[in-house]
């Protein structure tokens, strides 16, 4: 089975996402978001591929835009508690950048958000059209979904909870 975000990966029934550690951004509730929307993304494919059965493809599709968009907000929520934690008095010699990259990335992760949960709307009116003839047409729209946020956003958070690790400790 291939890893998640190798070039060569292609998510079908028969080959689910993998986590990968590369996913992993180094906050552990985070990281368990990203486990959980493997999960369901693997739960959507096997639904749709197994019986092709639309009420239980969108009842999968449900749960998977609803731990989306959870999952969005807990980043938004994290990030901006950085961006307040690097406005602390006691901080006093932050990396003047560190704050404006923080604040930038809250303003695309939100930005990319409505864009996300659109993506994930359009894909569940198809569902509901039979416009997906079959579920590895399906898998690979909402893989392309994910990777396409985990690389893009994902990893910027990554650097961000790297960075804020001397700020995180001073609680």
């Amino acid at each position: 089975m291939s890893e998640v975000g190798s070039d060569a990966t292609r998510l079908t029934m028969d080959r689910p996402l993998i986590w990968s550690e590369s996913l992993v951004v180094g906050h552990d509730e985070l990281d368990k978001d990203h486990r959980r929307l493997v999960m369901l993304i693997n739960e959507l494919c096997t639904s749709y591929g197994a019986t092709r059965d639309t009420a239980e493809s969108t009842r999968a599709l449900s749960a998977l835009m609803a731990a989306a968009d959870q999952h969005v907000r807990h980043e938004t929520l994290v990030l901006r508690e950085f961006s307040r934690r690097l406005e602390e008095p006691r901080n006093l010699h932050p990396p003047h950048h560190l704050k404006a990259i923080v604040d930038a990335a809250i303003d695309d992760h939100i930005a990319d958000h409505e864009i996300l949960l659109d993506r994930l709307a359009e894909v569940a009116r198809r569902v509901d059209r039979g416009l997906f003839a079959e579920g590895a047409s399906l898998c690979q729209e909402v893989e392309k979904w994910f990777l396409d946020h985990a690389i893009e956003y994902d990893l910027r958070i990554k650097a961000i909870v790297h960075s804020m690790r001397p700020y995180r400790a001073r609680r």
